[in-house]
């Protein structure tokens, strides 16, 4: 792992070498089209024609594209890249550890202007399966192209929130289940028509085992069907640990499940290194962790029918109510209609899908333009769909508002002592892992307050919080496609924080990286919660002058004079004070309301400062920065961004008066507590989260590995 892991860190290192654009050959794995652009992923070959030794991944964004690329094409482009890189806040998921899963070592941009030059069409199966079902009027041929070979880029914003609120995103991603699934159709068929031959043809013939003779038959349908699904991670996965249980019945050896479930595992990080960093890895061996359990716990012994499909029933609901701390724990939210929506669309699935795929085979092979099988399967599939959505309807994925690592535990533990067996102390145990989980509604600690520095990217976005209260300084930026870093960033970490109260907005002036989430600042704190929020800005209530008590704090408008629309140097300038320290935040002012500021207001000094402007040269001039004289400078800018936030010189400046500096781009998520007891600072990379691949900046390394010839 140490190797994988210095591979990775050495391609980062290169890319941080890539002062200009690089030209870039390889082939598309997925194209994702949005309202402005596609999101192309893309397996690298070579590097400004020097061959990669081993392929890594990167993503592109592109902008205002002109042609339409897909799947499996063998392309070059000219693109500007960046060492891959994700923002660190509570609450939500980590886009770098997901970007590390993917061996997705660089993100960036093809450039303006330069269309990508197609070297190799795709001649895939996958590809050509893909553009039979483009070709063919069907209502729902983008959930057939997820679910058959797994191919999820048409699927829109309103279809994901479906699969959110019912849990069944894992049915419409092809991964072991599905691979199960034909493994298991598959194997009753062969072991069917080997009885059948027995019985019928060759009754005086030796007994024939369906495990010896369905051996290479299996490998190879279910081999084909890992081809079909772009060899997927998740299904060349299970499609190795089926070979294995295959080959072990074949040559009739006996394995413990434990040495079982230990060599498997071993088999998947040996053969697939990195997937220890997925959270499609850990829900694949705690689901079938769980299903070893259940069985162990209920001892099946059944013999009917009917009790058969009772076990199922009850192991199925079982297994959803397990799996839930897992979700919980990976993605800070479950659905607790899932249990009943898995119990109803599990079996609905596992009987339609080889009717699907038998439906897409048959139709491409007739070569089918209207009609066929996969007109019946788009009816199937759009009553399967109208039924999720009902669903949805009713019940909304619920997002927890507490720290999710100690709930999902407690949670799995508790389930864990339910099914098991009875025990001394079971009771007890139960009992003690409720304690966390009501301990959360305790009410919090309000002899000290906090200040929240979200990592938002190139925009900022602060809080101030006691107790379970907050008010909220600026939203980030909003998005053209309708996301923004309130709904994405702020809202979730706030739910994670335990913070569900919050009804008071300043915004220090109207550009987008300050101001983009307050729609969303509106909807959700007002709309969805009934609650009256009050928004301040420097066109609206937020003037020099102004002040406002607050639990124990002091909150003064120091600037701007008058009401004013927009502009930096018009920003609302808020210094915030407690019984022992103060924070001064000055929005994007520069230098001359700096000196305009500091003739109005004597006493600026504060012992924490959000630097004006991210850091820009243009602000934090040297009177400026003596006369705050802070303890501690945070700097809120993104990874790498095109203005060089912060600039040299401030940095500089900073130093010299011997303030402590932080920065989101390369700390995240930043949490000062301020209490009689001192300034405690946490950082999301250095203390909340601190792994390996947080922490690298690829800048600099005392050896790389060779990665290009």
């Amino acid at each position: 792992m140490a190797s994988v892991g210095h591979w990775y860190t050495s391609w980062q290192q290169e890319v941080s070498k890539f002062k200009d654009d690089v030209i870039l050959t390889g082939d598309v794995l997925s194209v994702t089209n949005g309202p402005s652009f596609a999101k192309i992923v893309m397996k690298v070959k070579s590097v400004n024609d020097r061959s990669a030794i081993i392929s890594p991944n990167v993503i592109l964004y592109w902008y205002h594209s002109a042609i339409q690329l897909r799947r499996h094409q063998h392309i070059k482009v000219s693109a500007k890249l960046k060492p891959a890189y994700g923002l660190a806040n509570p609450g939500s998921a980590l886009k770098q550890q997901w970007l590390l899963s993917q061996a997705v070592v660089a993100t960036g941009s093809i450039t303006a202007n330069a269309q990508p030059e197609l070297l190799l069409p795709s001649f895939s199966f996958h590809a050509n399966l893909s553009a039979f079902l483009d070709s063919r009027t069907l209502t729902n041929a983008r959930w057939l192209k997820a679910i058959l070979i797994g191919n999820r880029d048409d699927l829109s914003s309103d279809d994901w929130g479906i699969m959110q609120a019912t849990g069944t995103a894992h049915l419409f991603s092809i991964s072991g289940l599905h691979m199960g699934i034909i493994f298991a159709w598959c194997y009753t068929l062969f072991a069917g028509l080997i009885a059948l031959w027995q019985k019928v043809l060759l009754r005086a013939s030796p007994h024939y085992s369906a495990s010896k003779w369905s051996l290479f038959p299996l490998l190879i349908l279910t081999g084909s069907y890992a081809i079909i699904a772009t060899g997927a991670l998740p299904v060349v996965r299970a499609w190795v640990l089926i070979s294995l249980y295959l080959i072990l019945q074949y040559k009739r050896v006996h394995w413990s499940t434990q040495d079982k479930a230990l060599i498997m595992m071993c088999l998947c990080l040996f053969v697939f290194p990195l997937s220890v960093y997925s959270a499609s890895f850990y829900l694949s061996v705690g689901a079938v962790i769980t299903i070893w359990f259940l069985l162990w716990s209920f001892k099946a012994r059944t013999r009917t029918i009917k009790n058969k499909i009772s076990q199922l029933i009850l192991m199925q609901f079982m297994l959803c109510m397990m799996m839930l701390p897992m979700t919980m724990l990976w993605f800070g939210q479950i659905s607790w209609i899932a249990p009943i929506a898995n119990l109803v669309f599990v079996p609905l699935i596992s009987f339609a899908m080889p009717f699907f795929l038998l439906a897409l085979m048959v139709d491409n092979l007739f070569k089918f333009d209207q009609g066929g099988l996969l007109v019946l399967a788009d009816d199937v599939m759009r009553w399967m769909i109208e039924f999720m959505t009902l669903i949805a309807s009713f019940a909304p994925a619920f997002s927890t508002s507490m720290n999710t690592t100690p709930v999902a535990l407690c949670l799995f533990i508790i389930v864990f002592l339910c099914l098991c067996p009875p025990l001394a102390y079971k009771r007890v145990l139960i009992l003690l892992c409720l304690i966390p989980l009501i301990t959360a509604f305790l009410p919090a600690d309000t002899n000290s307050w906090k200040l929240h520095i979200f990592d938002v990217g190139q925009g900022t976005a602060l809080a101030i919080s006691q107790g379970h209260e907050a008010l909220l300084i600026d939203t980030g930026a909003a998005f053209k496609e309708g996301s923004s870093m309130m709904r994405q960033v702020v809202i979730p970490a706030l739910r994670s924080l335990n913070v569900n109260k919050v009804d008071t907005l300043f915004i220090s002036h109207s550009d987008n990286d300050h101001a983009g989430g307050l729609a969303d600042f509106i909807q959700y704190f007002g709309a969805e919660q009934g609650r009256d929020v009050s928004i301040l800005s420097p066109a609206s209530g937020c003037v020099a002058g102004e002040q406002w008590r607050w639990n124990a704090l002091r909150i003064a408008a120091i600037w701007p004079r008058t009401p004013a629309a927009s502009g930096n140097n018009f920003s609302c300038v808020l210094k915030v004070s407690g019984p022992e320290y103060s924070v001064l935040l000055p929005g994007d002012i520069e230098s001359s309301a700096e000196y305009e500021l500091l003739y109005q207001q004597p006493d600026l000094s504060a012992e924490i400062l959000i630097a004006p402007h991210h850091g820009s040269n243009t602000s934090s001039t040297g009177i400026f920065v003596n006369a705050v004289s802070p303890q501690l400078v945070a700097y809120t800018t993104g990874f790498k961004n095109r203005w060089q936030f912060p600039a040299e010189k401030v940095v500089d400046r900073y130093y010299e008066i011997g303030a402590t500096q932080f920065n989101t781009s390369e700390h995240g998520y930043i949490q000062m507590r301020l209490s009689e007891d001192g300034i405690r600072v946490t950082t999301f990379r250095d203390d909340i989260k601190k792994r390996w691949y947080l922490q690298q900046t690829a800048e600099s390394s005392t050896f790389s590995l060779p990665l290009m010839y």
